[in-house]
C-alpha cells in the first residue's frame, strides 16, 4: 500500500509539472503577461507555480488514502488505486485535450468555445476518451515492470523537480519585498455635510461621444431622461479619456492612475506590483463599502485585470479574497505572478469543461462584443446590479459598464432614428442615436429603482463612458454627477479626465486622497485648467485565441503605439512606431485656448518624452 501510494503520487506530480509545463509554454509563445516580464522571471513562474498546485494534489492524495483503509482490508489497496488514479488521469486528460484546443485553434480559427450541437457533443466524447485512456495507462505503468527498472529514475526526476521548485519558493518568499498598501488606510471622518458614507454607482456607456446627447445640445432628443435630471447635477463639458480602449480605460477609472504609470493599456495587460492593491475600489473596501464590478470579461473585468482586494464580486463571481493568516497574505502578494498564473490556467480548462458538458456555455470574448445576440446583454448587467444593492446591508460601491453603444455596429431594442432603415454600413450615426437612446432609458430604469427602494438621495450616481466612438481619444465624453440631495448642481467648463474621478469621489466623501492617485479631485476649482490630459492609444489589434490582443507586443512599448495630450481644446497625437506628431481641434469645445496660447508641437512632443522616460519608458528608439 505504501509503495502504491508513492508512485500514485509520484505520478500525480509529474502530471502536474507537466500541465504547467505545457500551459507556460502557451503563454510564453503567444502575448500574455509574462511577455513582460524577463527570461528568469518567467522561469521562475514556472518552477514556482507547480509547486503550489502539487501542495493541493498530495494531500487530496492523502485525504483519499484515510478514507479508503476504513473499508475492509481486500478491497483497500484495489479502492485506493482507482479512486486516487482519477486525479492524475484527470490532470492529463486536460493537458492532451488543451493541446488539441490550441492546435485546432492555430490552424483552424476554431475551439471548443465556438461549438454547439453535435460538435460540443463530440468534444465531450473526445475529453471522456482522454480521460479513459489516461487511466487506463497508468493501471498498466503500475501493473508493469517499469517501477522495478526506472523506478529510482522516476523518483530522483520528480524529487530534482520539487527540490528545485521548493528552494526557489522559499528564496523568494523570504528574500521579496511585500508590497505596501497600507497607504489606503484612510482616515473615517465624514465630511462636514454627511450623516453616513453614501452609496457610490458609476454607470458607463462603451464608446459614447457628448456630441450625440441631446443633454450636451446634439441636435436629437437622445437623452431625455438624463436631460430631465441635469438640473440637479453637475455637468463637465470637456470630459476626456486617459486611454482609446476600454482595458485601459476602465482601469485608470477604477485606479485613478494613468495607464502609462499602471502599464495597463490593452490585453494582454494586467496590474502588477503595487499597483494591484492600489486603486479605489480597494480604499472603499476597507471604509465599509460593499462592492460590485459589473462589466466585460476579458476587456473591462477588474480581476482580469488582476485588481486585487477590490470587488466582493466580478461579473457574477463572488470573489472572497479575505485571509487572517499572515503567511497567506503575504504569499498572495509575493507570488502574484504565480498566482494568476495559475488562476488562468485553470479557468482555461474549467471554462471548456463547463461549455462541453452544458454546465455554463463558454464566454466567447469576439462574439460578446461584436455580435447582435451578446452573451450579457446590458438588462442582465443592471438585473446583476438590482440583485447585488438588494443583498447589500452596507454602503455599495458599483462600477457598471453597458455596452449598448459599443460598435462598429449597433442593435438597439428600438428604432426611433433607424426605422425603416437598414444598417448596411459600419458606424451609423442613425443606429448610434438609438443606442444612446437606450442606455438613456437605461438610466432612467436605474433611478425609478434607486427611489422605488429608498436610495435615490443616498446614492451618488456618476454617468460617463470609457472612451470615444470609433476608439478615440479626441472626443469629448459625457461626465454628469448626481450628488445626494443635489449638493452640487451647474456646469463646469474646465478639461477634466478619467483618473479624476477616482480622487472626486474620496474628497467628497471626506477621506484623505492618497498620493499615489495621478487625478486631481473634480471640484478644485483651479485644477484642470491648463493642465495636459494624458492619453494612451491601440491602433493595431489581432485576434488571439479569440481574444483581441496588441498587435506587436514587443519591448520597449509593448500596447502601447501612441500617446496623445489634449490641452484645452487642442489634441495631439505621437506615433512611437515613427515619432510623427500630428494635432487638430477638439469638436464642440467649450473653452478654447487663445491663439497666443498654443503650444507647439516640439513642445508638446518634449513633454511626452519626459513622461515617457518618467514612467520607466526606454525611449532610445524615438530620440
Amino acid at each position: 500500500m505504501r509503495h502504491e501510494f508513492a508512485r500514485i503520487t509520484l505520478l500525480t506530480i509529474l502530471a502536474s509539472y507537466i500541465y504547467l509545463f505545457m500551459e507556460w509554454l502557451f503563454f510564453i509563445t503567444k502575448p500574455s503577461f509574462l511577455t513582460r516580464f524577463s527570461i528568469l522571471q518567467s522561469i521562475e513562474v514556472l518552477a514556482t507555480a507547480p509547486l503550489f498546485l502539487v501542495l493541493v494534489t498530495v494531500p487530496s492524495l492523502l485525504f483519499i488514502g484515510l478514507l479508503t483503509t476504513t473499508t475492509r482490508k481486500s478491497w483497500r489497496a484495489k479502492l485506493f488505486r482507482h479512486t486516487a488514479l482519477l486525479l492524475p488521469a484527470l490532470i492529463i486528460a486536460a493537458t492532451a485535450f488543451l493541446l488539441f484546443e490550441n492546435f485546432t485553434y492555430t490552424l483552424f480559427g476554431f475551439n471548443v468555445g465556438l461549438s454547439g450541437g453535435i460538435i460540443r457533443f463530440i468534444y465531450a466524447l473526445l475529453i471522456i476518451l482522454l480521460f479513459v485512456c489516461s487511466n487506463q495507462t497508468l493501471h498498466r505503468w503500475l501493473n508493469s515492470n517499469l517501477w522495478n527498472t526506472k523506478g529510482r529514475i522516476a523518483f530522483f526526476f520528480v524529487g530534482t523537480l520539487v527540490t528545485l521548485s521548493t528552494v526557489i519558493t522559499v528564496t523568494n518568499y523570504l528574500l521579496a519585498k511585500v508590497p505596501d498598501n497600507t497607504e489606503v488606510e484612510t482616515h473615517s471622518t465624514l465630511k462636514e455635510g454627511l450623516d453616513q458614507f453614501p452609496n457610490i454607482l458609476i454607470l458607463s456607456a462603451d464608446g459614447l461621444n457628448a456630441t450625440h446627447m441631446s443633454a450636451y445640445g446634439y441636435h436629437r432628443n437622445t437623452t431625455p431622461f438624463i436631460k430631465k435630471i441635469l438640473p440637479e447635477s453637475l455637468l463637465f463639458e470637456n470630459n476626456f479619456t486617459n486611454n482609446s480602449n476600454s482595458p485601459g480605460s476602465i482601469g485608470s477609472l477604477l485606479s485613478g492612475k494613468l495607464p502609462t504609470n499602471t502599464k495597463v493599456i490593452y490585453n494582454p495587460d494586467i496590474f502588477t506590483s503595487i499597483h494591484i492593491y492600489q486603486h479605489l475600489p480597494g480604499v472603499l473596501r476597507k471604509k465599509g463599502y460593499r462592492s460590485a464590478d459589473i462589466s466585460i470579461r476579458h476587456y473591462g473585468d477588474a480581476y482580469d485585470l488582476n485588481m486585487r482586494e477590490a470587488f466582493h464580486m466580478v461579473n457574477g463571481r463572488t470573489i472572497n479574497e479575505e485571509t487572517t493568516i499572515p503567511i497567506l497574505e503575504k504569499i498572495n502578494k509575493i507570488f502574484e505572478a504565480e498566482v494568476y498564473f495559475l488562476e488562468q490556467t485553470l479557468e482555461r480548462i474549467k471554462g471548456r469543461l463547463f461549455h462541453t458538458f452544458r454546465i455554463k456555455n463558454m464566454v466567447n470574448a469576439f462574439s460578446m462584443v461584436t455580435q447582435k445576440k451578446k452573451s450579457i446583454p446590458d438588462s442582465e448587467r443592471i438585473k446583476q446590479f438590482f440583485d447585488f444593492i438588494e443583498d447589500s446591508p452596507e454602503p455599495f460601491f458599483v462600477h457598471m459598464h453597458l455596452m449598448g453603444t459599443h460598435g462598429p455596429k449597433f442593435f438597439p431594442r428600438h428604432s426611433t432614428f433607424s426605422a425603416g432603415k437598414e444598417q448596411d454600413n459600419k458606424w451609423m450615426d442613425d443606429f448610434y442615436d438609438d443606442a444612446i437612446l437606450d442606455f438613456d432609458d437605461n438610466v432612467r430604469e436605474v433611478v425609478q429603482h434607486l427611489k422605488k427602494i429608498g436610495q435615490y438621495e443616498n446614492t451618488l450616481i456618476i454617468l460617463t463612458s470609457d472612451h470615444g466612438k470609433k476608439w478615440e481619444a479626441n472626443q469629448r465624453l459625457p461626465l454628469i454627477i448626481r450628488f445626494p440631495n443635489q449638493q452640487h448642481r451647474g456646469l463646469v467648463t474646465k478639461n477634466v479626465q478619467i483618473i479624476d474621478i477616482a480622487p472626486a469621489i474620496l474628497d467628497y466623501l471626506g477621506l484623505e486622497v492618497p498620493g499615489w492617485l495621478d487625478g486631481e479631485p473634480l471640484l478644485l476649482s483651479d485644477a484642470g485648467i491648463k493642465k495636459p490630459i494624458i492619453s494612451t492609444i491601440v491602433k493595431q489589434r489581432d485576434w488571439i485565441n479569440g481574444l483581441s490582443m496588441a498587435s506587436n507586443y514587443n519591448a520597449p512599448f509593448y500596447s502601447l503605439h501612441a500617446v496623445s495630450v489634449i490641452i484645452r481644446d487642442r489634441f495631439y497625437c505621437l506615433s512611437l512606431k515613427d515619432g510623427q506628431i500630428v494635432s487638430s481641434e477638439i469638436e464642440g469645445h467649450t473653452n478654447p485656448l487663445d491663439e497666443n496660447e498654443v503650444p507647439s508641437a516640439t513642445k508638446i512632443k518634449n513633454f511626452i518624452f519626459k513622461h515617457l522616460k518618467e514612467n520607466k519608458y526606454d525611449i532610445s528608439s524615438l530620440q
